[in-house]
């Protein structure tokens, strides 16, 4: 009767953060954050999980948010992403965040949340083993941020452990590698007074998502309240970890949160800011101000940190040290400088010039206007528009859209559903994911809420294809429109005209 399905990570950080008892399940905000368990699917006796997550955006701008699948029991050095807005001081919800994001009907693994902005991330995993939610049993789960992952020669410990003799509970741990390295992992089991009761050793890939139940690592081994260690002891890997124990009955799978404990000091925590060398100020609390020191040659003043008139002289310099850099971006070369060609592009010298010039098709582009509307109002099927866009050849191309939506809500009540746009493969008769935006809009009954939804990505392709816009909606009482391009909306929008198109970009053709 063992689960190996669901669990959950929260952490408690008492020093660093100032968090209440009555705040365990904490928001951390940050534009790089992990749920480490995510699921849909059947688990142990009859239990069926779900997993709804939201993200907040507190802040004063719009924040676009990329969500990673992390797949269970593999490496996902280049998972399948989604991207979204999320408006300033606003949150987005997908209820059933598997098949909402990604269309998927059965999946586990862990989501990766990336943001132009710092957010806050929270899920709910539940069993819902009747008709309606009000029937489900579950537990919340934070997103956790990057930088509480432990890395080689770290150690945190989850107390709490559930598995019981007469196995009315069953416990779970598991772990999401986050630094796209690989890394060896041993775990340990101990029970309350410290002894160790059995010990195993684990290897994830680089952002791999691994979850097994207890018995895994201790198979005869029956415990009440004992401690998992888990310490990062091979490879260059970072890791997160959780647990959680499971109410073993028929009737009942209820689920609680095993929290993964921290030293703020691992987190690198802050005791107070000393001046060194050539600046002044400092301090341990508040407002700390370090300010540079005018010296010789060096100027201070409102404006900022300059070199003065005449403040290098010829005696700063020694012989040999004078060098000429080629400035690169932000980066400045020095020495010996070798400019290499890539894809399209050639390197050439002539005289004491360097010529570099650009072949093929690089940046040739292709627009299709959307000329007759698409309509989608069957939930969940994908419905492709009638224009086409032809990809003349095998190579790599940049592929985009933006389009003018209407969503309309005939419904009996307000929804806050997620509406898909993609762009659709005819020739293999599959969606280009890597393309697809997903939009979250709040629609009141009987209105229309109009926006514009653009997405865009590089893909490869083997062979000639051809392309179509395609839409999809989650509920049947929602219409989505995309509007033709140049389509009259004076009576709805500020700017009478829509603005629907899509394209493709020829990076390199393999002809």
């Amino acid at each position: 009767m063992r689960n190996n399905w669901r669990s959950v990570f929260t952490v408690v950080i008492s020093v660093l953060i100032a968090i209440s008892p009555s705040n365990a399940h904490a928001s951390f905000l940050a534009d790089n954050l992990y749920i480490p368990a995510v699921g849909r699917g059947p688990g142990a006796a009859g239990s069926n999980w779900y997993t709804t997550v939201w993200f907040h955006n507190p802040g004063a701008d719009e924040a676009m948010v990329t969500v990673s699948l992390l797949l269970r029991g593999q490496p996902n050095p280049t998972p399948d992403t989604q991207i979204f807005a999320v408006p300033a001081h606003s949150s987005v919800t997908f209820e059933d965040a598997i098949i909402d994001l990604f269309g998927l009907d059965a999946a586990s693994g862990a989501f990766r949340v990336q943001s132009t902005g710092s957010i806050a991330v929270g899920s709910r995993i539940f069993n819902q083993p009747g008709n309606t939610i009000s029937e489900s049993q579950g537990q919340f789960m934070a997103g956790m941020p990057a930088r509480f992952s432990i890395v080689p020669g770290q150690i945190i410990e989850v107390p709490g452990i559930l598995d019981p003799a007469d196995e009315t509970f069953r416990s779970n741990f598991g772990m999401v590698e986050t630094s796209g390295s690989s890394a060896q992992i041993a775990v340990t089991l101990l029970d309350g007074s410290g002894m160790e009761l059995a010990s195993k050793s684990y290897t994830l890939g680089p952002y791999a998502a691994f979850q097994r139940p207890l018995s895994n690592l201790a198979p005869d081994a029956s415990i009440d309240g004992g401690i998992l260690r888990f310490e990062v002891t091979g490879a260059a890997g970072a890791v997160l970890a959780y647990a959680s124990a499971v109410a073993n009955g028929v009737q009942s799978q209820d689920p609680t949160t095993l929290e993964m404990t921290l030293d703020p000091m691992t987190l690198g925590a802050i005791s107070a800011i000393e001046a060194g060398p050539g600046l002044a100020g400092g301090g341990n609390e508040g407002v700390v101000v370090l300010q540079v020191v005018a010296g010789e040659g060096i100027m201070v003043d409102a404006s900022g940190v300059s070199i003065a008139d005449e403040g290098i002289k010829a005696d700063h310099i020694a012989p040999g040290e004078l060098v000429l850099g080629a400035k690169v971006g932000s980066e400045v070369l020095t020495d010996i400088v070798t400019f290499q060609a890539g894809n399209n592009i050639n390197v050439d010298v002539v005289d004491d010039a360097v010529e570099v010039t650009a072949f093929g098709c690089f940046g040739e582009r292709q627009e299709m206007p959307v000329t007759q509307a698409l309509v989608a109002s069957s939930s969940g099927d994908w419905i492709a528009g009638n224009d086409r866009l032809d990809i003349p050849g095998a190579g790599r191309w940049r592929l985009g859209y933006r389009v003018l939506v209407e969503v309309y809500n005939n419904g009996i009540s307000t929804v806050s559903d997620p509406v898909n746009i993609a762009l659709y493969d005819l020739s293999d008769q599959v969606l280009l994911r890597k393309t697809l935006s997903v939009l979250g809009l709040q629609v009141d009954l009987g209105t229309r809420v109009y926006a514009t939804v653009s997405g865009e990505s590089v893909v490869e392709v083997d062979r000639a294809t051809t392309i179509a816009l395609a839409a999809r909606t989650s509920r049947n009482e929602t219409v989505v429109t995309v509007h033709p391009h140049d389509f009259d909306l004076s009576g709805n929008l500020p700017n009478p005209d829509a603005t629907s198109f899509f394209y493709i970009e020829c990076l390199h053709r393999d002809d």
